[in-house]
């Protein structure tokens, strides 16, 4: 659901949409600020607000009281690290930001995609397969949230059948015979163990799709254990030591969160090493300018950009052209207030993908560059 109206969001346009971001804390003391950050930010969007559009056709105040009501659900104990206050005459949505935001405030005939695109980008189906001796759970994960599948499959509950029977009276057994004995019954434990593995890593393939991502937690053996018998190894991409099958739910969701954003990183640094090696084979548009052209010309594959990275600028009315500068010809360029956000726009209109990585990642590339479906070289 979460998905389908961050899609929506981003799909408005040619009306009055603005858009608060603002950061906020998980934890305390840097929570007690929290509503009043969000009061202040509130206070200067209705400021710009009365001050720019009241004279227009926009319905100002009707958007102003859409906005105090979607503050009002902000839910400052249980905080994550942002909000998003997004209204237009069409909708009020809130978003909770699970990764760290600047402040921004934003009024226009679009929403600022920035964030909101970046969030799509972590939205993907995960599982976290959680090991024990005695139980084997399921959990389906998206964002940072957990829930258990619970069906015939899962939980697994493993039920020792092995009974040691002890030597009936009269019966002779000499010490190397009982240590034969129990040799054998740890052989035999650990045999059906492996079992149990067996079919949780059979069942987990019904109720999940291979294509999804894989977590796995437990103790250091017995996700040892896991990984020497599982067919599921290639979609394995993160690890969480320890027991949580009792009450560790929250704390499971917390470090398989973790796991992801590492598996996002490890992601980035392949995406910046594809670049590199593009660059040379003149596959990749460079600089605000020709990224721009690129874009509009529909030649954008994947845009890679640092998610904050803004520009301001002077496009030509054709849109091809631009200057960062002031331009001496009023009547052939207007002001764009952030150009990347246009960019990006352009790019996802054409059928373009982006790919935002966190900021300061691509400084080599002036923090944003524009795979290209094709050969840029000109004959």
């Amino acid at each position: 659901m979460l998905k389908q109206e961050i899609e929506e969001l981003l799909s408005e346009s040619d009306m009055l949409c603005v858009s608060i971001i603002v950061p906020t804390h998980r934890i305390s003391p840097e929570k007690r600020n929290d509503a009043q950050t969000v009061k202040k930010a509130v206070d200067r969007a209705k400021e710009v607000l009365r001050k720019k559009f009241s004279n227009t056709e926009n319905d100002v105040e009707s958007i102003i009281q859409n906005i105090d009501e979607t503050v009002e659900k902000i839910d400052y104990i249980h905080s994550k690290d942002g909000v998003g206050i997004f209204v237009s005459p069409n909708v009020a949505r809130l978003i909770i930001f699970p990764f760290p935001v600047i402040e921004k405030i934003n009024i226009g005939t679009a929403f600022d995609s920035r964030d909101l695109l970046y969030y799509v980008n972590t939205i993907f189906d995960y599982c976290v397969l959680s090991v024990s001796k005695k139980y084997i759970h399921l959990y389906t994960g998206k964002g940072e949230e957990l829930k258990e599948v619970k069906n015939e499959d899962f939980p697994i509950n493993y039920e020792e059948t092995y009974e040691y029977s002890k030597p009936s009276r009269g019966t002779s057994f000499s010490s190397s015979t009982l240590k034969e004995f129990e040799r054998d019954k740890s052989v035999l434990q650990e045999l059906r163990f492996v079992d149990f593995l067996k079919t949780a890593d059979h069942l987990l393939n019904k109720n999940v799709s291979q294509h999804v991502p894989l977590i796995v937690s437990g103790g250091k053996k017995e996700i040892s254990d896991f990984l020497g018998i599982t067919q599921n190894m290639k979609r394995i991409i993160g690890k969480v030591v320890g027991n949580y099958n009792f009450n560790g739910d929250l704390q499971l969701a917390g470090l398989s969160w973790m796991q992801i954003q590492n598996h996002l990183k490890n992601r980035n640094e392949n995406l910046l090493s594809n670049l590199r090696e593009l660059v040379g084979n003149e596959m990749v548009a460079l600089g605000i300018e020709e990224i721009l052209k690129a874009a509009n010309e529909g030649k954008g594959l994947e845009l890679v950009v640092e998610k904050d990275l803004a520009s301001k600028a002077f496009i030509a009315v054709d849109e091809y052209n631009l200057n960062l500068q002031d331009s001496a010809d009023k009547m052939e360029y207007m002001y764009e207030n952030d150009v990347v956000e246009k960019i990006i726009r352009t790019v996802r209109e054409k059928n373009g993908r982006v790919v935002f990585v966190d900021n300061g990642e691509m400084k080599e590339f002036s923090g944003i560059a524009l795979k290209l479906r094709y050969n840029n070289i000109q004959h």
